[in-house]
């Protein structure tokens, strides 16, 4: 593996990547410490698309592949909006363009980049997500933190995942701060709810853009019924929690798999398009574009025990995030495996 934390646009969210690979006993090396030629590599993985803003430009998509290099992109952060700027980001993009396999969270994607990619959609596969491995029979499920476990006791828990506060050609894009601050204020009168607020990487950075980041971190502070949670592997919280709320994340769509009540909180201003896969989730969601509603769920749905959404859920799930027999990770790698024997050229 080789770790991209200099010479980028995107600091933030590789603050942590040599410690964590560390911790895990992953193997690394800096992109500057060898070489790529003299790994020799079959495969290039790409971990996001963003040539320009997380690569160094000797590895850029189209420069690995005049270089001859195949390279793979599994969709990172899931293709969620449907934008203009999202769909140039998610279809065409050099990273994608210049691909040699892709692969994309579900099949009704596919005919988003058959109709968004003039070149090469042929690359572009369908094995599943292996963020939903975790999902899998085969998996044993994740153990709510101790942290989380401890701080909650017997009440329920309420997961509150959000994104960081964004603007596209001046609009914004993601719920308004002062909701999120109402709300806050209406959390901490709950004592027989618990609540753990998990924020994108990039959170607190951008906020300071949008409210005071202090007064945010205070509010959250005054809540004795919530804890923050910053781990690097979110899985064990979000596949242990009774209510699901969330915005524009890609945790929204992994959400869908532990089968709990879900609340979707938009802009009231400005209604992000999603792309048709992830529409078909988000329509058998609960929505809400302020503090009002989202308590108003909370009480209705989640303390009444009424979730009447949940059979429409389940079958968008079926149709949309298809599981197989086999891991995801582990199809994807065998299909690597077979088409590169394909090749006449294996060198």
């Amino acid at each position: 593996m080789l770790v991209c934390d200099d010479e980028i646009k995107e600091k933030v969210q590789f603050t942590r990547a040599r410690e964590f690979l560390t911790e895990k006993n992953i193997p690394f090396r800096g992109v500057h410490d060898i070489h790529l030629k003299d790994l020799h590599p079959h495969i290039v993985v790409l971990h996001t698309p963003y040539d320009g803003g997380h690569r160094p430009r000797f590895l850029h998509g189209d420069v690995l592949k005049a270089a001859g290099y195949r390279t793979v992109y599994i969709t990172y952060g899931i293709e969620i909006s449907d934008s203009d700027k999202a769909r140039s980001d998610h279809f065409l993009g050099k990273a994608v363009q210049t691909l040699w396999r892709g692969f994309t969270f579900s099949p009704l994607m596919i005919s988003e980049y058959n109709s968004r990619m003039l070149t090469n959609n042929d690359a572009i596969r369908s094995l599943g997500h292996p963020k939903f491995d975790s999902f899998h029979a085969s998996y044993p499920k994740p153990s709510l933190p101790e942290s989380i476990a401890s701080a909650a006791g017997d009440r329920p828990i309420i997961l509150w995942k959000v994104h960081f506060p964004k603007r596209v050609f001046g609009k914004q894009i993601t719920p308004e701060i002062e909701e999120y601050l109402k709300f806050i204020d209406w959390l901490k009168t709950q004592d027989n709810l618990f609540f753990v607020f998990m924020p994108h990487p990039k959170f607190f950075a951008e906020l300071q853009q949008f409210s005071d980041v202090e007064v945010f971190k205070a509010a959250l502070a005054s809540c004795k019924n919530l804890v923050t949670y910053d781990g690097d592997d979110y899985r064990s919280a979000l596949q242990n929690v009774d209510f699901i709320i969330t915005d524009r994340s890609a945790i929204m769509i992994e959400a869908a798999l532990t089968e709990k009540p879900i609340l979707y909180v938009q802009n009231d201003k400005y209604k992000e398009p999603l792309t048709p896969p992830v529409q078909r989730l988000v329509d058998t969601y609960y929505s809400a574009d302020g503090c009002a509603d989202m308590i108003g769920h909370i009480q209705d749905v989640f303390i009444k025990n009424d979730d009447y959404k949940r059979e429409s859920r389940l079958q968008a799930i079926a149709e949309v995030l298809v599981m197989d027999d086999t891991p995801s990770g582990r199809r994807i790698a065998d299909h690597l495996y077979q088409a590169m024997n394909e090749e006449a050229d294996y060198s």
